[in-house]
């Protein structure tokens, strides 16, 4: 049966959804055994093969150079990263780890799907997507759709939630990167973007995980002085203590309090960290997040603004909600799954644009309807209709460019 596949590549993760018409949400594609999301790193082999995840962080500390993460930023850059040391365009790499994606749905399926949908932060212009584009192309993707992230977000609150034609829908994104808040509303074919406001550093959860790594080093008695960059024996160290970190804070969201393990560095070999601190730690960067917010609402203008929706791994963390909550009279939903809601979002949407057909109420009238009927509305959209994702026309990719392919790929269709 035909599927939509949505494809959501995040600063840490990557995360995809498959959508079947009839269904009443899209459904999470496991992309890691069982787990919903994959690692956004790649290891560039000597032969450009391209290792995705658990796979390539298990090359990494080995091997450092072959690395790649980040890539979202780094599209469409003039000067390319080193990668095993030659330039590698971050939007090649990107197409590759969409291709693998890909093909993990079509491993699973059985089937390729109807239609690819790849999310891109709001702030991407033609440039950036024209490259992305070019390619996806090059790794034999010719007909993808992109969409902004905040678009496909609204897509999955709609999805469980009613929205009607007009109203606002308000995105607050707090993924490991930088944190996005934007306002969407509602037309005739889809969501269309009012506004968005960024940070322009991390402030998301990674901000979250440094925070809690300086609190259990304190614990422990340790100083920036004491941690060499450089040593061989602390990287692994504070590998641990990072990924530690992350997972004491995914904790928190439910329990009063988390251990973290410091066998490394300690003694103590653990410390306890208790919400009421972990709150005190990130309270100012959260404030900063809802300021953030606030400017997207205030820019945007919307009337019938009817939700502000919380997505990203962070949006789990109770202090988020609370303060969004207390600083905007619009509901506050945490969406169920915040970390794929973006992915299943772009699966949703992409269905959208498959079957156009729209049912409006009978009071509300395109834009053309009014102008016939003589009682042209001001506040109308100027555009016409149009689907919520297009196309950027681009020329086919040079000859002669490098082609990478996902590694494993040839030898599990064999199968």
């Amino acid at each position: 049966m035909p599927y939509v596949l949505g494809v959501d590549v995040g600063n840490s993760r990557t995360t995809a959804a498959l959508y079947r018409a009839g269904a009443e949400d899209a459904a999470v594609l496991p992309l890691d055994e069982d787990r919903p999301w994959v690692h956004s790193v790649l290891y560039l082999t000597a032969d450009d093969s391209v290792l995705v995840g658990r796979d390539a962080l298990a090359r990494a500390e080995a091997e450092p150079e072959r690395v790649a993460r980040g890539l979202c930023a780094r599209v469409g850059d003039p000067v390319a990263p080193l990668v095993g040391g030659l330039p590698c365009p971050a939007e090649m790499l990107l197409a590759a780890l969409i291709r693998w994606v890909v093909d993990r749905a079509v491993d699973r399926e059985r089937e390729a799907p109807e239609r690819v949908v790849v999310t891109h932060p709001a702030s991407w212009g033609p440039h950036r997507w024209a490259a992305l584009d070019a390619a996806l192309r090059q790794v034999d993707l010719p007909d993808v759709l992109r969409l902004p992230k905040p678009l496909a977000a609204a897509e999955s609150y709609a999805a469980a939630n009613p929205v009607a034609p007009g109203d606002a829908v308000t995105v607050c994104d707090l993924g490991e990167g930088a944190v996005c808040a934007a306002v969407t509303r509602l037309g005739p074919a889809g969501f269309d973007l009012l506004s968005r406001v960024e940070t322009g550093e991390p402030g998301g959860g990674s901000v979250f995980d440094d925070l809690l790594v300086g609190q259990v080093l304190t614990e422990l008695g340790r100083t920036p002085a004491d941690l060499d960059p450089f040593d061989d024996e602390l990287r692994p160290a504070m590998a641990q203590l990072r990924s530690a970190c992350r997972a004491a804070k995914e904790t928190l969201s439910t329990a009063p309090e988390a251990v973290v393990p410091t066998p490394l560095l300690g003694p103590p070999s653990s410390v306890l960290i208790s919400r009421t601190r972990f709150e005190e730690l990130i309270g100012p960067a959260v404030a900063r997040t809802v300021d953030l917010l606030q400017q997207a609402i205030r820019t945007a203008g919307a009337p019938n603004l009817v939700a502000v929706t919380l997505v990203g791994g962070s949006a789990r963390v109770p202090l988020v909600a609370e303060l969004v909550t207390a600083a905007t009279p619009a509901r506050v939903a945490v969406d169920p799954d915040p970390e794929t809601a973006v992915a299943r979002g772009a699966a949703l949407a992409g269905h959208r644009v498959s079957t156009p057909e729209v049912q409006l109420p009978e009071d509300v009238r395109l834009p053309e309807q009014r102008d016939r009927a003589g009682d042209a509305d001001p506040d109308a959209p100027t555009q016409p209709p149009r689907p919520p994702v297009d196309l950027v026309p681009i020329e086919p990719p040079r000859r002669g460019a490098r082609r990478w392919k996902a590694a494993g790929r040839a030898r599990r269709r064999a199968d």
